[in-house]
């Protein structure tokens, strides 16, 4: 169904299958399907609970190491890889891997293939990582630089404040040396001022 035209058709045959009160087996078969036509529509919130019912009916029904076990593992890890929930995908994958590792031995095309779904996820957890390190990386240099303009304008403004109080000294000094020269100069006229109006005593 999932390679319909039109998945909707598929949905609906499905549903009804699964209304038919079919084996646990069969149950989960629809179910799977079902969550793979969503994700092939990207719609991986409604994928993702149809693929854990799917896995736990197959456990159930299988035990724990099967190779329809290791499917419903595989489809549940591609829905969090899709959604970019590595961490919740990675077991899965690593999961999968084993079964089919002790089912089908290491050469296996389908061991192959979960080799190559896990190898695929660790490349996007490295590359990730890398990403997060560059991001970081970014934002402490971006906030260096903040800092370092922020401690630039304050020294400036310092600078600034400091300029204005050397200013305001400077004027202050410069009218008290003016204000002592004055009076220094009408110390040094008193003697005179004195002679002068003695002289008018005497004339008079």
């Amino acid at each position: 169904y999932d390679s319909l035209r039109e998945p909707e058709e598929g949905v609906a045959c499905l549903e009804r299958a699964i209304a038919l009160d079919p084996t646990d087996q069969e149950v989960a078969g629809c179910l799977n399907t079902l969550a793979v036509i969503h994700m092939n529509s990207k719609q991986y919130d409604l994928a993702l609970p149809l693929l854990e019912k799917s896995l736990a009916l197959r456990e159930k029904e299988f035990g724990m190491k099967h190779p329809h076990v290791a499917t419903a593992l595989t489809n549940l890890g591609a829905v969090f890889e899709k959604q970019g929930k590595f961490d919740a995908a990675q077991p899965l994958f690593e999961r999968a891997l084993c079964i089919r590792e002790d089912v089908f031995g290491p050469d296996h095309s389908q061991t192959r293939q979960a080799r190559g779904n896990l190898d695929d996820l660790l490349e996007k957890c490295r590359m990730d990582a890398d990403f997060a390190r560059q991001i970081s990386s970014i934002e402490r240099r971006a906030a260096d630089f903040a800092l370092e303009q922020k401690l630039k304008v304050e020294k400036e403004q310092i600078d600034q404040l400091e300029r204005m109080k050397a200013q305001k000294e400077s004027q202050q000094t410069g009218g008290r040396a003016r204000g002592g020269r004055a009076r220094i100069e009408s110390i040094k006229k008193i003697p005179t001022m004195a002679a002068a109006r003695l002289g008018r005593s005497v004339a008079a």
